[in-house]
């Protein structure tokens, strides 16, 4: 449900000073191009203002903004993103979240060796029985290996540190880095050893890792590339 802070921030405009034109397909740099959505307004969580025009690339057909909003200023469309918050307990949930997170956990230790209660082993048997809900999960996990405890995981981009703090359970000794100063917040907040910044920030002569996950970042970034 909208409330009346989510409604009002589609009728707000970017600022003019903060857009830049995107004359090329940002994937392949082709040109030949074809729009597809006009006045687009952020319908999904309701906190970056301003409409905007989506073309198709006719070429490799990835889609793009033209304009878009430039790299200073794209922190507003994250003023109040959902990996802004904490991982939320399990007392907070409801009936059914609860006994959702419990089943989830049952799988998920079965599968991958976390250390996460409550759990029931009732979820092993669901999983078989859902699919989708299976590959949900799995796909929550990145499809770890299960492992020694000791080996290193970064993730890039990491939010809140969920999948962090699912990978640490699992015996992964974890660190995340993300642009997002809301973000890093929210995931120190957990105990998590996670930087701001990008994957430069970190020196390679002293920090090295078994596995390094990304997931949800591509279509973040200005050059994908």
């Amino acid at each position: 449900m909208q409330n009346k802070t989510d409604t009002e921030n589609a009728d707000l405009e970017w600022p003019s000073d903060g857009l830049e034109g995107v004359q090329s397909c940002p994937v392949c740099s082709a040109i030949n191009r074809k729009i597809i959505h006009k006045g687009l307004t952020d319908n999904v969580f309701f906190c970056a203002p301003g409409k905007w025009n989506m073309y198709c690339c006719e070429s490799c057909k990835s889609a793009y903004l033209d304009p878009r909003p430039s790299a200073e200023t794209i922190s507003l469309a994250y003023q109040h993103y959902f990996t802004h918050d904490d991982v939320p307990p399990y007392s907070s949930l409801s009936f059914l979240g609860q006994l959702q997170r419990r089943l989830a956990n049952g799988y998920r230790n079965h599968r991958y060796g976390t250390q996460d209660f409550p759990a029931s082993n009732i979820g092993i048997l669901a999983s078989s029985l859902m699919p989708g809900v299976r590959a949900d999960l799995d796909a929550g996990m990145r499809h770890l290996p299960k492992i020694t405890a000791g080996e290193r995981l970064l993730d890039l981009g990491c939010g809140n540190g969920i999948f962090l703090l699912r990978a640490r359970s699992a015996g992964w000794d974890v660190v995340g880095v993300d642009f997002d100063a809301k973000a890093v917040e929210a995931a120190s907040h957990q105990g998590l050893d996670v930087r701001l910044g990008g994957v430069e920030i970190l020196d390679p002569s002293i920090e090295q890792f078994d596995v390094i996950t990304l997931s949800h970042v591509i279509e973040h970034v200005h050059d994908p590339i």
